[in-house]
């Protein structure tokens, strides 16, 4: 059996920091014009990557923040 993470009743900036530093990452995507687009696009990405398991946790993540949205790709089963 699988127990995971501790999973806090509330969360807090501090745990969604620490969460980021453990199991998130940031980066920025530049691409260059193409078709329509005349100018450089900026495109910046944050993902936490948790096993299927921690999906609640996941979800009172983006609750907090209201930031992202969910993907199953992005779950680590």
């Amino acid at each position: 059996m699988n127990v995971g993470r501790e999973k806090p009743e509330s969360l807090s900036d501090d745990y969604i920091i620490g969460l980021t530093d453990g199991e998130g990452c940031f980066y920025v995507d530049i691409r260059a014009p193409k078709g329509e687009y005349k100018s450089y696009r900026v495109e910046l990405h944050f993902f936490i990557k948790l096993r299927e398991d921690e999906l609640l946790l996941l979800q009172k993540v983006q609750k907090f923040k209201e930031l992202f949205a969910i993907s199953s790709n992005c779950l680590n089963g």
